[in-house]
This record gives C-alpha cells, sequence and structure tokens, in this order.
C-alpha cells in the first residue's frame, strides 16, 4: 500500500516538475496539461467501457448477436447518409 501511495505522490510532483520544464516537455501552464491528461483518459475509459460491454453482449447472447447488431449499425449508416 504505501509503494502504490509513494508512487502516486511521486508521480504528481515529480511529473508535473518535469512536464512543466523547458528541457522536456516545456507546457508553460499546468492546466493545459491537465486538460491534455483529462482528454487522454477520457478516451481511454470510453475505449475500455465500449470493450468490456462487447464482452458483456457475447458473455450474455451469442456472437451471433454482436455480427447482427454490426450489420444493423452499418446499414443505418448508409439510410443516415442518404
Amino acid at each position: 500500500m504505501n509503494m502504490k501511495l509513494s508512487l502516486l505522490v511521486d508521480f504528481f510532483y515529480l511529473g508535473l516538475s518535469l512536464s512543466t520544464s523547458k528541457y522536456t516537455f516545456a507546457f508553460r501552464d499546468s492546466g493545459l496539461l491537465a486538460v491534455h491528461l483529462l482528454i487522454l483518459f477520457a478516451g481511454a475509459i470510453l475505449a475500455f467501457m465500449l470493450e468490456f460491454t462487447e464482452f458483456l453482449l457475447v458473455s450474455h447472447t451469442s456472437g451471433l448477436t454482436l455480427s447482427v447488431a454490426g450489420i444493423f449499425k452499418v446499414n443505418l449508416y448508409f439510410v443516415c447518409l442518404h
């Protein structure tokens, strides 16, 4: 537990000073860095949720359900394009 807490503190304490240094990433505003990291983590969370819902769908139904849903999605794209 202490090692995890230590790594977390090191990440925030040293990570901010490294990211705002002119010799490394040269972020002049730590708020801008926070926004970029938030966007990155939001995309990662969305990708994880997509994979997890696909796993739940296949584990509770079958692969055929996923295939039919994919065909329906493609058909819906074509309808919306025209």
